[in-house]
């Protein structure tokens, strides 16, 4: 759905919505990153080899999903040179 450019306020207002598909993602990745860190730690325990490859996968998943949500969160905050279309969008 495309809005008309000429409406000063509808245009702004869809210019600065954040991505609620982007925040999701975001939320998701650093969860399933936590959830295999936190796994690789207690797996680590009894099989080193195989809590390597957990880690490396948490790390795959956390990396991402952290800097995207502090993009999200300095862009939110209004800090200097953050704004919210710079933020990764999972949306297409």
């Amino acid at each position: 759905m495309s809005l008309p450019k000429d409406d000063p306020i509808t245009f702004e207002e869809e210019e600065n919505r954040m991505p609620v598909r982007s925040i999701t993602v975001a939320f998701i990745l650093t969860g399933i990153g936590i959830v295999l860190l936190i796994s690789a730690i207690g797996v680590g325990v009894h099989h080193p080899r195989e809590a390597l490859y957990i880690l490396i996968v948490g790390s795959i998943c956390i990396i991402p999903g952290l800097w995207a949500l502090l993009m999200i969160y300095r862009a939110r905050s209004g800090r200097r040179g953050y704004r919210v279309d710079q933020v990764n969008l999972f949306d297409k």
